[in-house]
């Protein structure tokens, strides 16, 4: 099943946020983007979800409910400020055996984000050149 996913080049995870579980479906588009599917569910147990329309979004991608399992769990504090065309992320996150750092422009609608993503991190004197590898993807690099 992980095998399934990986080739979409997406990740299949529930998030837990204060008392709430958020199912999330990503799946690549591009170098840069993905498509991300989110809903609210009342479990954190994948083979306890009914919702329709979740199923629909794994069947549309290929990829089979039966088999997802939870391989690697990490806990991240995140920190948010609403930009106009964005929202802007500071993520810290902490895996089994370390801590990274992430910043992220996450779109609230189409543009040239990339442009607007490098005018706030001038002052800083950095420059956006490519997506890192996901949380995920960091995930397995150090378990």
């Amino acid at each position: 099943m992980r095998q399934k996913v990986k080739q979409k080049n997406g990740a299949v995870r529930i998030r837990i946020v204060d008392d709430r579980y958020i199912f999330t479906l990503k799946i690549r588009k591009d170098a840069i983007t993905h498509f991300e599917y989110e809903k609210e569910v009342n479990t954190q147990d994948l083979l306890n979800i009914k919702d329709e329309e979740i199923l629909t979004w794994l069947k549309t991608h290929d990829i089979p409910f039966h088999g997802l399992i939870p391989i690697v769990s990490f806990t991240t504090k995140r920190y948010e400020k609403d930009l106009e065309r964005a929202t802007l992320c500071a993520d810290i996150t902490q895996y089994d055996h370390h801590v990274d750092y992430e910043l992220e422009y996450e779109y609230k609608y189409e543009h040239n984000g990339i442009s607007y993503f490098n005018q706030i991190l001038k002052p800083i004197h950095l420059q956006y050149i490519k997506n890192c590898p996901s949380k995920i993807a960091r995930a397995f690099d150090k378990s």
